[in-house]
C-alpha cells in the first residue's frame, strides 16, 4: 500500500492548489478585461450554434447587451443572406473536421448583423472550433468586427477608380504605365486602339514582345525601351517631339509623348507616358512645306515681282524676279521696306498702292518711274484670314516700261495715218460682216453730201 501523505505534504498540497487557483483566477480576471474592453466583439458558443458568452463591446456594435444580445437566436441577429452563408460555413467546417482534412485554421466570413432598430451593420466575423482534450470540437469561439467604415472607403475608392479609368479612357491621347521591367501595368483605350488590341492585352506585355506579335516594328520598341531606361536612370522627364509608331497596314502615326519616373507602393521605377497623336499636324505640316514650295517655284518663274508684307509695311518674302532686279538674297530682303530697295528713299511713297490697300481693304493701282527710268505698275492687294481681317499685303509690280514706249509709238503711229486719211479726197471706209458702215473718212461725207445736193 502506499503510504499516506504527512501532514505537511498535504498543506503543501493545498498550497499549490490554492496558488494555482489564484493564477487562474487571475488570468482569467485579465483576459475577461481585455474581452470586456476591445471594441471588436468576442463571443463564444456551443455546437449547436447558440452563444454562451458575448463581450460588452456588442452594446457599440449593435446597441444590445450581451444579455439582450444571447437572448435571441443567431438568425435573428444576422440577414438571411449571412445566416445562410454562415451555416454553409459550419457545416463545411464540421465535415472538413469529420474527414480528417480540417487545418485548424480559423474561418474569415462577411455577416451583415441586424441591430436595434433592424439597423443592420457590416461586419467581418473570424471563428475556430474549441476542442477537447481529445481533439472534438466543444464549441466555437470568434472575434467580430465592424468593416463598415473600411466598406466606405472601399467603395469611394471603387468610385474614384471608376473615375479615374472613365477620365483616362475618355482622352483621345495614349495614357500608359510600365514598370522598371517595361511591362505595361496600364494601358487606355487609345493607346490600346494603336495596337488593334484591347488594354487587357497590352498588360503584363513589353514593347518587344507586341513586336513579335506585329503590332510594331522592332525598331521602334527598341527606341520606345530605351527613352523608357533613360527616364528610370535618371528620375527626369522626357519629351520626345517626333515619335514614330508603324501600323500594322504600314502606315506612319506621330506622336509628341511624354514619360515622366512614377513610384507606385508596391513598384518604385515605373514609367508615366501620355502620347498625343500629331500625325494630323504633321500632314498639315508637310502640306503647308509641299504649298510653300508650290508657291515658291510658280512665283519664281513669273517675270514680274511679287513681294509678300506685314501690316507694318516690312518684306517678309519676295520672288526671284524681285530679288534679281536689285542683286540681294531674299534673306536680305526679308525685314526691309520697298521704298528703302526700289525708290532709294526713307519714308513710305505718299501714293503707295500697298498703304492704300491696307487702309481701304481694296486692290489699289498706281503707275510710277523708279529712278533708273523704268515705269511699274504697282498694285497693292490686301490679305485676309478666315475673320476678315487684313493681315498681309502683296505687292505685285510689273516692269511696263517697253509697253508704254511701244503704246506711245503706237499712238504717235495712229495720229499720223489717221491725219493722212482725214487729209486724202478718196473715200476710205469699212464695213462690219452685216454690211453697216463702221468708219467712213471725211472725204465721204463730203461725197455723201455733194450726190444728195444733184
Amino acid at each position: 500500500m502506499p503510504e499516506k501523505p504527512t501532514y505537511e505534504e498535504l498543506e503543501q498540497k493545498v498550497r499549490d492548489l490554492e496558488r494555482t487557483e489564484a493564477s487562474l483566477r487571475e488570468s482569467e480576471e485579465k483576459y475577461r478585461f481585455l474581452a470586456e474592453n476591445v471594441t471588436n466583439v468576442i463571443w463564444t458558443m456551443d455546437m449547436e450554434m447558440r452563444l454562451t458568452y458575448l463581450s460588452r463591446s456588442v452594446g457599440l456594435l449593435l446597441g444590445f447587451t450581451p444579455e439582450e444580445a444571447m437572448a435571441r437566436t443567431l438568425r435573428e441577429l444576422m440577414t438571411l443572406d449571412s445566416y445562410e452563408r454562415c451555416i454553409k460555413v459550419y457545416d463545411e467546417e464540421l465535415a472538413e473536421h469529420n474527414k480528417g482534412t480540417r487545418t485548424k485554421e480559423p474561418v474569415q466570413v462577411k455577416v451583415e448583423l441586424v441591430g436595434k432598430g433592424g439597423v443592420t451593420v457590416m461586419t467581418e466575423v473570424q471563428a475556430n472550433f474549441v476542442y477537447s482534450a481529445d481533439d472534438e470540437p466543444t464549441g466555437i469561439i470568434g472575434v467580430v468586427r465592424d468593416i463598415t467604415e473600411i466598406n466606405r472607403a472601399l467603395m469611394e475608392l471603387k468610385e474614384s477608380q471608376i473615375i479615374l479609368r472613365t477620365v483616362v479612357d475618355a482622352t483621345p491621347n495614349g495614357v500608359f504605365v510600365k514598370d522598371q521591367d517595361g511591362r505595361y501595368l496600364l494601358a487606355n483605350n487609345a493607346l490600346a486602339s494603336l495596337y488593334h488590341a484591347s488594354p487587357d492585352e497590352l498588360v503584363g506585355r513589353t514593347d518587344m514582345e507586341l513586336a513579335q506579335l506585329g503590332k510594331l516594328s522592332e525598331d521602334e520598341a527598341r527606341s520606345f525601351i530605351a527613352d523608357d531606361q533613360e527616364v528610370m536612370q535618371t528620375k527626369r522627364s522626357k519629351i520626345i517631339t517626333d515619335e514614330p509608331l508603324t501600323r500594322k497596314d504600314g502606315t506612319t502615326c506621330w506622336f509628341y509623348t511624354v514619360k515622366a519616373p512614377l513610384s507606385l507602393p508596391d513598384k518604385e521605377n515605373c514609367i508615366l507616358g501620355v502620347a498625343i497623336d500629331i500625325t494630323k499636324l504633321k500632314e498639315a505640316e508637310k502640306a503647308i512645306k509641299d504649298a510653300e514650295i508650290e508657291k515658291t517655284t510658280i512665283l519664281d518663274h513669273q517675270p514680274d515681282h511679287a513681294v509678300l508684307q506685314d501690316v507694318g509695311g516690312r518684306i517678309l518674302w519676295a520672288n526671284l524676279a524681285a530679288c534679281q532686279s536689285v542683286a540681294m538674297q531674299r534673306e536680305e530682303l526679308t525685314g526691309k521696306f520697298c521704298y528703302e530697295i526700289w525708290q532709294r528713299r526713307q519714308d513710305a511713297c505718299p501714293d503707295c498702292p500697298v498703304r492704300k490697300s491696307l487702309a481701304t481693304g481694296k486692290l489699289e493701282t498706281v503707275v510710277k518711274t523708279t529712278p533708273d527710268g523704268k515705269i511699274w505698275r504697282i498694285q497693292g492687294i490686301p490679305i485676309l484670314n478666315e475673320k476678315g481681317e487684313i493681315i498681309r499685303a502683296l505687292e505685285p509690280s510689273e516692269d511696263i516700261t517697253e509697253k508704254t514706249r511701244q503704246e506711245e509709238l503706237l499712238k504717235q503711229s495712229e495720229e499720223k495715218y489717221r491725219d493722212l486719211v482725214e487729209r486724202i479726197n478718196d473715200v476710205i471706209f469699212s464695213v462690219d460682216l452685216d454690211g453697216r458702215i463702221s468708219y467712213m473718212s471725211p472725204s465721204g461725207g463730203r461725197s455723201w453730201d455733194m450726190s444728195r445736193n444733184i
